[in-house]
């Protein structure tokens, strides 16, 4: 377990630092529509192109690493995800080339997250996997948040290219870390819990995992993620702009706006990094199931209310954005941690790939979506600063998300649900 701890801490930091990429364009997306004028609707383009570049290398990613070991796929994918956002800030000179360079960035990104939860997975026995997966998510929330956090200030001084500059760089260094302190378990030792073999073996009434035991349990889990998917990176997405709105609606600057709106969003993200890990460890024990149900509730009505706050002060907003920050990935972790004990080992990256790919679909809509409900609640705008009607776009996005507590109450009537977290739920 010492060496698992220890892989576990240098995965969590090449965790994020490859990701710093990811939010630092939503960072600085208001100075970008400006310069290169884009409207509402291209930027939710953009920012689901990165989406599909995700879902298009995560499903063959995962197939690849029960094949070539995960380690191989992660340390690929973060040295291709550290080049092709360095080439951005060179290369985005208006609309097609944003959208192009920020799937390129998505697409080996994908390849990064599933892999690395199965090389995780093979170092940690399901009752200290929640924690673990949940400390790895944790990673790329912090992530998320440090996208925000660098580029924003950096935007108002340096200028918008040398901000994402600034937070593409360091993902040369997580390769670094691949390279050379983190290993694949070349026993995969930790599969199922031995007294579940051999109970399995004598009862014939415990449910086996997939293949072997069928996919029913994987694929309500999984609609369960796409709920939760719906709802997380629009959010995450979106909530940068929504904190500069606000801040422009007081009379700030937009570059002013900008810089005090992307910390605003870091801190929002920010807590997610200890929801995540939170509602991780204790899944481990009260179970799964039943975390993932009260944590998306408490998300789905922050979610609900939020965009009706706008103009309420800034303290109020940015408050509230901690608060849906930190329910709205915490159980991002546990889908995993659900998946690995219902699907054997030699499948177990394919199978989180699969999870991912199709979790990921919502997040090429929602992001659009989001984008086109505020276009048509705010009328003839030209620039997303000046969006005051943001209500309905939150709204819908905590609507769809009711598809993850839903899908909890089916998966606890299925036989499979027993074998998640030692049979807790």
């Amino acid at each position: 377990m010492k060496q698992g701890n220890r892989i576990l801490t240098f995965m969590v930091i090449s965790m994020f630092l490859s990701y710093l990429p990811w939010y630092s364009f939503s960072a600085v997306s208001n100075l970008v529509t400006v310069e290169l004028e884009l409207d509402t609707t291209q930027l939710g383009y953009i920012l689901s192109s990165f989406q599909v570049g995700y879902i298009i290398t995560v499903l063959v990613t995962g197939f690849l690493a029960d094949i070539f070991k995960p380690r191989t796929v992660v340390l690929s994918a973060s040295l291709g995800t550290a080049l092709s956002a360095t080439l951005f800030p060179f290369f985005a000179k208006g609309f097609i080339s944003v959208l192009l360079l920020r799937l390129m960035v998505g697409f080996f990104s994908g390849a990064i997250y599933a892999p690395g939860m199965s090389l995780l997975s093979g170092w940690f026995p399901p009752d200290k996997r929640g924690k673990a997966i949940g400390a790895y998510t944790a990673g790329l929330t912090l992530s998320y948040a440090g996208g925000y956090f660098i580029a924003s200030p950096l935007a108002g001084y340096l200028g918008w290219r040398a901000a994402m500059l600034c937070c593409a760089l360091p993902a040369f260094l997580s390769v670094f870390f691949l390279y050379f302190f983190i290993s694949d378990n070349p026993v995969k030792e930790y599969s199922l819990h031995p007294s579940r073999k051999e109970n399995t073996a004598m009862d014939p009434t415990i449910p086996l995992p997939a293949p072997e035991g069928g996919f029913a349990g994987p694929a309500v889990l999984t609609m369960g993620y796409m709920g939760h998917m719906w709802e997380l990176y629009a959010f995450w997405g979106w909530i940068g702009p929504f904190l500069v709105a606000n801040l422009v609606h007081y009379g700030f600057p937009l570059d002013r706006a900008v810089f005090l709106g992307g910390l605003g969003a870091s801190m929002a993200i920010a807590s997610g990094a200890i929801g995540v890990w939170m509602a991780g460890s204790i899944s481990d024990r009260m179970g799964r199931v039943k975390v993932v149900m009260a944590v998306s509730l408490c998300s789905i009505i922050g979610n609900g209310i939020y965009g009706f706050t706008f103009g309420s002060g800034i303290v109020t907003v940015t408050l509230l954005a901690i608060w849906v920050g930190f329910w709205s990935i915490a159980d991002s972790g546990i889908y995993k941690a659900a998946l690995t004990e219902m699907t054997i080992p030699q499948i177990r990256s394919t199978a989180l790939g699969i999870q991912s790919a199709i979790g990921y679909l919502p997040t090429v809509i929602a992001p659009v979506v989001f984008g086109k409900i505020l276009q048509m609640n705010n009328p003839g705008i030209k620039d997303l600063s000046h969006a005051t009607n943001w209500g309905i776009s939150f709204l819908v996005l905590g609507a769809g998300a009711m598809v993850a507590p839903l899908c909890m109450l089916w998966l606890q009537r299925l036989p499979q649900a027993k074998l998640i977290n030692s049979g807790k739920g």
